[in-house]
């Protein structure tokens, strides 16, 4: 073993077999349900940590590492001093420590072959392997997936072991496991399945896991369990109940122990962590732990609660909890704003997220680029900088249009709509609501302004237009949509930046700051109806105006093959359909397909085929229709084998669709993204806003992630195959410049050669 640890060579080829191996193992995991549903799982309960993330790695983590980074790795961790040994046996004990003397000490010369570097100390060992506790949300997500199965978990932080009331939480759970926990009585009242509880323990934290299998059971309230397991602070275990807890917690101790090899898989990462404060805390500390000190841990523990959840259904069949949780409370007020508010109990942050709509539509008329210009304005001249240091007097922040915490854009934003995000404390939100309502009608600057914004936007544009997504994403929306307002640049070219006068920029600002194309969502802790109260008399101050109409999105989109030259070293490239949709729902349907290829693609493309190390299949939503774009990036000497790989997966995605069982991987995957890039208030507000602008009004709000998880397996199938074909395809290529450049001067001087006549032999 020490040989092992110490010595091994890692070969370059034995690694990039290893590679596979693991490649393989995660694939594997992908595929057996209970890894796949331990992984959704964890990765909510653990929001916030590494421990969210996989021991095993990703494919492209385990592709792209390098020999060295393994070697040093190995250097610098598997080294005596951040080692325990643990042995247990029927040995000689000074004999074995002997052993461990010879073979695992570093005065036996135990290290790493590949370097020298110095043990960690102590403490730094500690820094090193610290791993912070979780993101405690209070909140249940919500993952539906026929494959994950249905059930409930929650994860509750416990006092962390080498804390004195660390044995008392170790007989708290014993209790609640056992024959005296209230907790199967509270669950069976509400019609719940009986839970199952554990301990886990990490180096800066311990946490109680509550599991509920819920099987084929009928549908039960499951977001009730958050206050049944609040009611446990009230609790109070009598001394008899307390040492029944202790002779049962300290003979299963004993019986364990006996199993050698089971006690230290079970209990090695405890020992391993801590050590003698570990095995104390469960042998002696037991021993000392009175009902007192039980009642001290339950109030501690449950008063308030602290907790992050998982509701898993089968789908959307399960009425539960529905994939978008509670409705928010909507109503279109006199001006025209449509109003939305959204309740998250116990969060101290409001949030009002404004999507104004029409954005390359108002400028149809006018200079490309005025609402990112508007926006510039609105954030670097002397009045937004007052805005700016009034908002940061009462904690709150504030975001004009481009911001790249909006996951769905990734600055990439949407020619549909442009937005405006504020969050503030919960106790300051009108104040703070009504200063930037105030800013936007105003809307005054001076020529400093506008010129200073001029140049940080042109700087902001010059930026991005080396980025090959950008310049993709560009040729594609003008060729698929032509004509049409979405077709134009969000971004304007810097000459004409320049020649935007502030007389049409104010005319533009009356024209598209009105209340008939605004939409605003309020994420907040106050009851939605009370919020939403508030919130009409602050945003009456807009002005009615004629709503921006955008003329329907185009029936026909082109299909053709487009090649680009790019100043970077890799190929991009991309397929894209621009897809309409009756509604919200075929929405939903077009995003479950879209993810469906997305799989496949990363699996294939990338994982199996190792041609691409990136892959992906976009959707961005616009009203009537989808565009929807696979594209990879490559290196350009695979630039063929690429484009025919991309087309036989795309071929092969028309003739064999997802069936039930991938369409409920691609719900999951969707549903997941969406769900966690909702916990935060403001892009929960943004989600609510979009779901609004697609489609949903007062009388029939329709979320997106509810839409997901009910979309209709023909209605994916028939985007596949309606849509979807490869014939249908806009296919742009970036190629660099470099390979055009050496294709043109290799194509000259082969042109040259065949001119000259032959050398005449001497």
């Amino acid at each position: 073993l020490s040989q092992m640890l110490f010595h091994s060579l890692f070969l370059p080829v034995e690694l990039d077999k290893e590679r596979k191996v693991i490649g393989e193992e995660i694939r594997r995991e992908v595929d057996d349900p209970q890894s796949a549903r331990d992984r959704t799982i964890d990765r909510s309960l653990y929001r916030g940590s590494p421990l969210a993330e996989p021991v095993i790695g990703y494919p492209s983590t385990i592709e792209t590492m390098s020999r060295d980074e393994v070697l040093a790795f190995h250097a610098s961790h598997y080294v005596p001093s951040r080692m325990r040994v643990i042995l247990m046996g029927d040995f000689e004990s000074g004999e074995a420590m002997a052993w461990v003397r010879d073979y695992f000490t570093a005065a036996s010369g135990a290290g790493s072959a590949y370097g020298t570097a110095s043990a960690p100390s102590a403490s730094a060992a500690r820094e090193a392997e610290a791993v912070p506790a979780p993101r405690w949300s209070n909140e249940i997500d919500l993952v539906t997936d026929a494959a994950v199965g249905r059930g409930f978990d929650m994860l509750i932080p416990l006092p962390s072991v080498g804390e004195k009331d660390f044995p008392a939480a170790l007989l708290v759970l014993e209790m609640l496991g056992g024959a005296a926990s209230p907790l199967p009585t509270l669950f069976k009242a509400h019609g719940l399945p009986e839970p199952e509880v554990g301990l886990e323990t990490h180096r800066e934290f311990s946490a109680l896991r509550i599991h509920v299998d819920a099987g084929e059971a009928p549908a039960a309230p499951y977001d009730s369990i958050p206050a049944i397991v609040a009611s446990l602070a009230s609790w109070r275990p009598t001394e008899p109940v307390v040492a029944e807890a202790r002779v049962s917690f300290s003979s299963g101790e004993m019986f364990d122990r006996e199993m050698y090899h089971l006690y230290v898989m079970s209990n090695g990462e405890g020992i391993g962590l801590f050590g003698e404060r570990y095995i104390d805390a469960r042998s002696r500390g037991i021993e000392k732990v009175k009902a007192g000190d039980c009642a001290r841990v339950l109030k501690r523990v449950f008063e308030p609660l602290r907790f992050n959840a998982v509701f898993a259904s089968a789908g959307a069949s399960s009425p539960d909890i529905g994939a978008a949780g509670p409705a928010p409370v909507i109503e279109a007020l006199p001006n025209g704003i449509t109003a939305a508010a959204f309740e998250r109990p116990g969060s101290p942050v409001a949030a009002l997220h404004l999507l104004f709509a029409g954005r390359n539509c108002a400028e149809a008329t006018s200079p490309r680029g005025l609402a990112e210009l508007f926006g510039t304005v609105m954030r670097t001249s002397r009045a937004g900088a007052e805005l700016t240091k009034e908002l940061d007097a009462m904690g709150a922040r504030v975001r004009f249009g481009d911001n790249p915490f909006v996951p769905q854009d990734d600055y990439i934003l949407n020619p549909a709509f442009s937005f405006v995000r504020l969050e503030c404390p919960a106790a300051s939100s009108d104040r703070a609501i009504s200063l930037l309502v105030k800013r936007l009608l105003a809307f005054d600057f001076t020529s400093e302004d506008l010129d200073a914004a001029k140049k940080t936007l042109a700087r902001d544009v010059g930026m991005r237009s080396g980025s090959p997504g950008f310049v993709l994403r560009s040729a594609i929306y003008r060729e698929l949509f032509g004509a049409h307002p979405f077709g134009a640049s969000i971004f304007p070219a810097p000459p004409a930046i320049q020649s935007v006068t502030g007389e049409e920029l104010a005319a533009f600002a009356r024209k598209y700051i009105v209340a008939g194309n605004i939409i605003a969502s309020l994420v907040s802790s106050e009851e939605p109806s009370r919020a939403l109260a508030r919130l009409k008399p602050l945003l009456s101050a807009f002005p009615a105006g004629p709503v921006t109409a955008c003329p329907p999105i185009p029936s026909q989109a082109r299909s053709d093959a487009i090649e680009m030259p790019t100043k970077k070293e890799g190929a991009y490239l991309s397929a894209s359909w621009l897809v309409r949709a009756a509604g919200p729902a075929e929405s939903a349907s077009i995003l479950v397909a879209a993810e469906a290829l997305s799989r496949r693609m990363q699996l294939e493309l990338r994982e199996k085929l190792g041609l691409a190390y990136s892959t992906d299949c976009a959707t961005a939503l616009v009203p009537g229709g989808s565009i929807v774009t696979a594209s990879l990036g490559t290196g350009a000497a695979r630039l063929a084998e690429a484009q025919a790989a991309l087309e036989a997966e795309i071929k092969g995605f028309g003739e064999h669709p997802p069936d039930a069982a991938e369409a409920a991987i691609a719900k999951s995957r969707l549903i997941g993204k969406r769900t966690r890039s909702e916990l935060s208030s403001i892009n929960k507000a943004y989600a609510i806003g979009l779901d609004l602008f697609l489609g949903g009004t007062a009388a029939g709000y329709q979320a997106m992630n509810g839409l997901i998880a009910s979309a209709p397996l023909d209605g994916v199938t028939k985007v596949v195959a309606g849509s979807l074909s490869y014939d249908k395809a806009l296919r742009v290529t970036l190629v660099p410049e470099a390979k055009e450049a050496k294709a043109t001067k290799e194509g000259k001087e082969t042109k040259e050669t065949m001119q000259k006549p032959p050398m005449m032999m001497r």
